[in-house]
C-alpha cells in the first residue's frame, strides 16, 4: 500500500513494505548521484510517517554512505546553479536526526561539526540553521570531537559572528549554544584524559575572549549581557586550570572585569550574581586580582 498525502486524518505509521520507504531504500542504494539524491527526498519524506524511524533512518545513511553525506555538506549553500546545493539542508536534517535519535558516532565527527558550522548563522533558513546547530553541538559535546574542533580552529571562526550583538538575536542563542555544547565536550576529555597531549592552550583562550570581548559590548543590564557571562562562567569552569592560566591573550580579561564590576552594580538574581561571581573567582584564580597577563 502506498502512502497518502498527509491530511488532517489520524495517520498509520509505515512500515519497510511501504512503496515509498522500499523506493527511498532501492534509489538510495544506488551508485548513481541522481538516484541517491532522489533517494534522500524520498526518505526525508517518508522518515516522519515510519514506524521505526531510527533503524529506517540508520538504514538510509548506511546505504548512502557519510562520504556522500559530507559531499552535500561542501557544497555552499549560495552556490544556486548547482543542484546539490538544494540537499545541503536534507543532508543536515537527516544527520541532525540521527544524532538526536540513532546509535550514529561517525569517525569523521568533528569534519561533519566543521561543514555543519557554515548553517549555523543562516537566518534566511530557520529550520537549516536549527539542524546545524544540532549537529554541531551535538557532535561537539563528545570530548573526542571537542578537543579536534578546538584544534582545528573553527569554534573562533564562526562565534564571532554567532556572538555579534549586532546579529540580530536578542541573546546570542546559537553563539551561547555552541559553547556550552564544547564546554561539555571539553570538561569530558579533560576527565578522560583526552586533553593530555594535546595543543589547545590557545584555542581555549580564544573562546574565553571572545565571549569576554561580546559580554563586554552587549548593553548593559541586558540579557544577552547576563546569558554570555553565565556562558563564559561554564567555560570557564570546563577548562583545564594549567591550560587557561598559561593562555596569553593581551588583556581580554580586562574586559570582563570592567563587565562584572558594572553588572553586580545592578540589581540581580541570586542566581545571575552567582555566575558572576563565579567567573571573577574564576578569573582571578587563573590570572589574579591586577596583572595584565596570566600568572606563571
Amino acid at each position: 500500500a502506498s502512502m497518502s498525502t498527509p491530511t488532517s486524518e489520524p495517520l498509520v505509521p509505515v512500515s519497510d513494505d511501504n512503496d515509498l520507504v522500499q523506493a527511498a531504500l532501492r534509489f538510495c542504494a544506488s551508485k548513481a548521484d541522481e538516484d541517491r539524491f532522489v533517494g534522500l527526498l524520498l526518505a526525508a519524506r517518508v522518515l516522519p510517517f515510519h514506524a521505526r524511524p531510527a533503524a529506517f533512518l540508520t538504514t538510509i545513511l548506511k546505504d548512502v554512505g557519510l562520504v556522500f553525506v559530507e559531499r552535500l555538506l561542501r557544497t555552499s549553500p549560495s552556490v544556486g546553479g548547482d543542484p546539490a546545493s538544494a540537499f545541503r539542508p536534507l543532508a543536515l536534517k537527516l544527520l541532525a536526526y540521527a544524532l538526536a535519535e540513532c546509535d550514529f558516532s561517525p569517525a569523521r565527527g568533528a569534519e561533519l561539526a566543521q561543514l555543519a558550522s557554515a548553517s549555523l548563522e543562516d537566518r534566511d533558513d530557520v529550520a537549516t540553521a536549527g539542524n546545524a546547530l544540532s549537529v554541531f553541538c551535538a557532535l561537539a559535546r563528545s570530548r573526542e570531537y571537542a578537543v579536534q574542533l578546538l584544534q582545528s580552529g573553527c569554534p573562533a571562526q564562526v562565534l564571532p559572528r554567532l556572538l555579534d550583538p549586532c546579529s540580530g538575536l536578542i541573546v546570542p542563542d546559537r553563539g551561547v549554544a555552541v559553547v556550552e555544547a564544547l564546554a561539555h565536550g571539553l570538561r569530558d576529555a579533560a576527565d578522560a584524559g583526552y586533553v593530555e597531549g594535546h595543543t589547545i592552550v590557545t584555542q581555549v583562550g580564544d573562546v574565553a575572549a571572545l565571549l569576554a570581548h561580546a559580554a563586554h559590548d552587549a548593553e548593559a543590564g541586558s540579557e544577552a549581557r547576563l546569558e554570555l557571562i553565565s556562558c563564559l562562567s561554564t567555560w570557564l569552569g570546563a577548562c583545564p586550570s594549567p591550560a587557561v592560566a598559561s593562555t596569553a591573550h593581551a588583556r581580554w580579561h580586562m574586559y570582563i572585569r570592567v563587565t562584572l564590576t558594572s553588572t553586580l552594580a545592578n540589581k540581580l538574581s541570586r542566581s545571575r550574581r552567582g555566575e558572576c561571581l563565579q567567573v571573577a573567582a574564576g578569573m582571578f584564580s587563573h590570572y589574579g586580582l591586577g596583572g595584565t597577563s596570566p600568572r606563571a
